[in-house]
């Protein structure tokens, strides 16, 4: 069996992203605007995250095997289920494989 290695264009149409807004990607690949290394449980495109124009933030998973988790501030983990942003806000922690993220307010 061939397994098929997805392409960033491919993966990024798994994604309703509003247009004209920016999208970061984060996975294990090169391409990716956030390159997750030596967590062999995050996918090649893994999860994207987008702010919109008013700057709330969101987060996609993109089809990654083991899932992508929302830490809330409250101590609630969610799954981010494919095809359904959730919003991201300070103090929440993107968990992605065996990788937190924190996200801050800039």
């Amino acid at each position: 069996m061939i397994e098929r290695t997805p392409t960033l264009r491919s993966a990024l149409r798994l994604v309703d992203v509003p247009d004209g807004e920016r999208t970061y990607v984060f996975g294990r690949r090169d391409d990716c605007d956030v390159v997750v290394e030596n967590d062999e449980y995050v996918s090649p495109y893994h999860c994207a995250v987008w702010q919109t124009e008013r700057g709330d933030v969101f987060v996609a998973d993109l089809g990654s095997t083991n899932g992508t988790r929302l830490r809330m501030q409250s101590a609630v983990t969610l799954s981010v289920a494919l095809g359904s942003p959730l919003p991201v806000h300070p103090g929440d922690a993107l968990l992605i494989g065996r990788t937190r993220i924190p996200w801050t307010a800039r």
